[in-house]
């Protein structure tokens, strides 16, 4: 309520008109202020809690990325290199490893150097634990070498694995690509479960009974 001012004889006298209105106004414009501060505190919640879910640590996840030598680039064609990537790293996926993607950008396919720092800087952002690395060559020797490093957050090479082939002359690198990864699913097959190449979390979701009608 409104307070009254009482006069010397007695009467109650209304407040001033101008400070009625100057009162309301301050009212109005401290709940607006108010109502901002609260808005960008929730702004501020929902996105830190944005950020920590996308780039939560994970204790097993692996964060690949691959490279293509000078040499590959100059002796062999682009197509062979992404499709030897995708070859590995559909192998990995069969195999249940858990592969960690990066949502601020695709897998990084280049012929360009990136230092094992800066990957492994890529990597911990991704929320990933460990760097397999994957190399393309194209050694004189041989149609096509694949080698696979394993990373840790500290850049400590934790393992390598590398698979070559060396064949008749009329044998290409696409030839090649099927014994290259059989050799290095033999290769890879021991170390899996261990770091680089743990599964995928178990899911906590509950199969539904066959026959039953979902609520």
């Amino acid at each position: 309520m409104l307070g009254l001012t009482r006069s010397s004889a007695g009467h109650n006298i209304p407040p001033n008109s101008g400070q009625l209105g100057t009162q309301v106004q301050v009212n109005k414009g401290g709940s607006n202020m108010r109502s901002w501060r609260q808005a960008q505190v929730l702004y501020l919640i929902i996105h830190f809690s944005i950020v920590l879910g996308v780039h939560a640590q994970s204790p097993s996840g692996s964060y690949a990325a691959a490279f293509r030598t000078p040499k590959h680039v100059k002796l062999s064609k682009p197509e062979v290199f992404h499709t030897t990537v995708e070859e590995v790293v559909h192998y990995l996926e069969t195999n249940n490893v858990y592969l960690v993607t990066d949502p601020l950008r695709a897998r990084i396919e280049t012929q360009d150097p990136i230092s094992i720092e800066s990957l492994v800087r890529i990597t911990k952002d991704a929320g990933a634990s460990y760097l397999l690395y994957i190399t393309v060559d194209r050694p004189v020797t041989q149609w096509l070498k694949v080698t696979v490093e394993c990373y840790d957050l500290d850049q400590k090479m934790l393992w390598r694995e590398s698979a070559g082939y060396t064949g008749l002359t009329d044998v290409n690198s696409k030839k090649a690509l099927p014994e290259i990864i059989e050799k290095l699913e033999k290769q890879l097959a021991p170390r899996m479960g261990k770091p680089g190449l743990m599964p995928k979390p178990e899911s906590t979701s509950t199969p539904a009974v066959a026959g039953e009608n979902p609520q």
